[in-house]
């Protein structure tokens, strides 16, 4: 499928919380017969040639996704442990990335140029090529302060399929350093640009066996 550009330089998906309200592991629930997973990568990879995993469990989704998909390992939590939400996991996938992949983020020290990367959770059954293609057209227009580019809904930001710059890193682990978990807390100390999106049925997701059924029952094959 053909690209435009501009692109995100990564798409880390976010597979790490234990799907306690869904019972049983939301990522490899099977929607017309394809994983959850393996149907946000998908898209995922429309957008980007280099999309990530990151999860406590790589070898548990492995056989889910072709073998030019890679993962980031996350510390698994100790028995009795919340996992470590999905702020570390963004954290953890920018700090690989920088680290694992320095070309990816080959930049000029210009922060206009500073690379987007798209995140995404792994439960979102309705995500769409063209609504995610629509934001990237609009990357290059945003300001170099604005950090990230994330929908935004009456409860708040809407962080698990946005764009974040590679330059967020640095207030990212300053704020995860002082303690700091949650992502509006975080999102409330950078600037944000809010994402009109076009379709928001794309942020449904799958917490419970009953948005699972709402999706089977919704979406065509």
């Amino acid at each position: 499928m053909q690209r435009r550009s501009p692109e995100p330089k990564a798409v880390l998906i976010l597979a790490g919380g234990r799907s306690s309200r869904m019972g049983q592991d939301k990522a490899q629930l099977p929607v017309h017969g394809i994983p959850l997973l393996r149907r946000v990568y998908e898209v995922a990879a429309a957008v980007s040639s280099t999309v990530a995993v990151v999860t406590p469990w790589p070898k548990r989704y492995q056989p889910l996704l072709p073998k030019s998909c890679r993962f980031i390992q996350e510390p698994l939590p100790a028995e009795g442990d919340k996992p470590l939400g999905p702020l570390v996991g963004l954290l953890r996938g920018l700090e690989w990335l920088q680290d694992e992949s320095s070309e990816i983020f080959s930049t000029t020290g210009d922060a206009a140029s500073s690379p987007w990367i798209l995140l995404l959770a792994c439960d979102l059954p309705r995500l769409n090529l063209e609504t995610l293609q629509a934001g990237t057209t609009q990357l290059t227009a945003i300001p170099p302060d604005v950090l990230a580019f994330v929908p935004q809904s009456s409860e708040g930001w809407e962080p698990l399929c946005a764009f974040y710059r590679q330059d967020c890193l640095i207030a990212l682990t300053t704020f995860v350093q002082r303690g700091g978990r949650s992502f509006q807390g975080w999102l409330g100390e950078v600037t944000v640009q809010p994402w009109n999106l076009g379709d928001r049925q794309v942020l449904f997701n799958c917490n419970t066996v009953e948005d699972w059924q709402k999706a089977e029952e919704q979406l065509e094959d």
